[in-house]
């Protein structure tokens, strides 16, 4: 049996949320919290040894920055047990005004304070890291730097930076602490555990299906951009890397959905409609959050039937963003689940998915024909398609 890890970061306490509604603040600023707390609960029940952060604890200009590290400390504390390393990344940097520098440390607390490459010998695995200090700038990797890692025992790098190619869907302005893939493959650390990006990333060794590098993401995400999904790795390391398994902890769920309703006069138009519907039965949590599109058209007639869906949807949380509905209409008239099949737009209609099932190579231009029967017959004129 390997040695149990358990791996979290980017926690963030205390972040400002000054471009949204207060209260969905404050909700957002506890579920962060919660979520740790969930986060430590975890680690202790899967009997993890040790748990690494690298970085961004809480943000040195957030609110309440003293206030957000005894809450930090106080979490330490309640799981003796269990040992927890922690490197300063970007926004809680060593130095200056951080708490870290003027409060008293948690016995089963490590943390890295200095720019230079510290290691450590926790319950028989060497851990390498360094801080980030507060008025550096941004730091820039120096691999020939990194002291070697032993050979006879397992060994784990904590970094904080932007690993290429991993995207956490936000848009930095720039890179902190740039890291290049060949770089990790070519170190001999068992593990390296990553901080600083807001979403579950892993990379395989290349001989084999142990992770060598990991970003647990936080716990908690922040907004809908953020890839997240928010929780925590638990982890059993060897010399040859680890065997990882992501655990969701978050409080808050960040849920972006979009359904789409077909035209009314492409061919299965009655099961598409059907499975749009469908896509509107939505589990949610109390404190979950959505951001619904709706796109495309639907007979007036069912109205009722999806303000029914979203009221239903409405009632399941705490909070709801409205739908974003500038992309569907309603349409009148003639109603395309009811036509009658003696008329000629039936037959029309059922002539174009014939062409089409044919599997014909001008199938948009079919399309576009069948669009412009259904509009013409229901009087709506010329689609805009044809008109532009």
């Amino acid at each position: 049996m390997g040695w149990k890890f358990a791996q979290l970061s980017d926690c963030h306490l205390g972040r400002r949320l000054s471009d949204i509604d207060k209260s969905l603040a404050e909700a957002i600023g506890s579920a962060v919290r919660t979520s740790l707390q969930a986060g430590f609960q975890l680690a202790h029940e899967k009997g993890c040894g040790v748990l690494l952060v690298p970085g961004n604890v809480f943000d040195v200009k957030g609110h309440s920055p003293d206030e957000q590290l005894q809450f930090f400390y106080q979490l330490v504390k309640s799981y003796p047990a269990m040992d927890v390393v922690v490197t300063p990344g970007n926004s809680d940097a060593y130095g200056g005004n951080n708490p870290y520098c003027f409060s008293r440390l948690p016995v089963n607390l490590h943390l890295f304070t200095s720019r230079q490459w510290e290691v450590l010998d926790i319950k028989g695995v060497s851990i390498t890291g360094r801080a980030f200090l507060m008025g550096e700038g941004i730091p820039r990797m120096n691999w020939s730097e990194i002291p070697s890692p032993p050979r006879d025992r397992p060994s784990i790098l904590l970094l904080h930076g932007t690993l290429e190619g991993v995207n956490d869907g936000l848009e930095h302005a720039r890179s902190i602490n740039p890291i290049l893939q060949e770089d990790l493959y070519k170190c001999e650390f068992s593990f390296i555990a990553l901080g600083h990006m807001m979403v579950q990333a892993e990379l395989k060794h290349l001989n084999s299906d142990k992770a060598l590098a990991a970003y647990s993401g936080p716990p908690q995400c922040f907004n809908w951009d953020e890839a997240g999904p928010g929780g925590v790795l638990i982890g059993e390391l060897d010399r040859y890397g680890a065997d990882l398994e992501f655990h969701r902890v978050a409080s808050i769920n960040w849920v972006r959905k979009t359904v789409s309703f077909p035209e009314p006069f492409i061919d299965g138009y009655e099961s598409r409609l059907k499975k749009a519907i469908s896509e509107l039965e939505i589990q949610l949590k109390p404190h979950d959050m959505l951001h619904l599109s709706l796109h495309g058209e639907i007979p007036v007639s069912m109205k009722p039937q999806l303000e029914n869906r979203l009221d239903a949807i409405k009632k399941s949380v705490v909070r709801l963003v409205e739908p974003d509905v500038s992309a569907m209409s309603f349409f009148s008239g003639i109603d395309p689940l009811n036509l009658p099949k003696d008329s000629l737009l039936y037959s029309f209609l059922n002539r174009c998915a014939d062409l089409e099932r044919d599997g014909r190579k001008d199938a948009e231009v079919v399309r576009l024909v069948r669009r412009l029967g259904w509009q013409l017959f229901t009087g709506q004129g010329m689609p805009l398609e044809i008109t532009e």
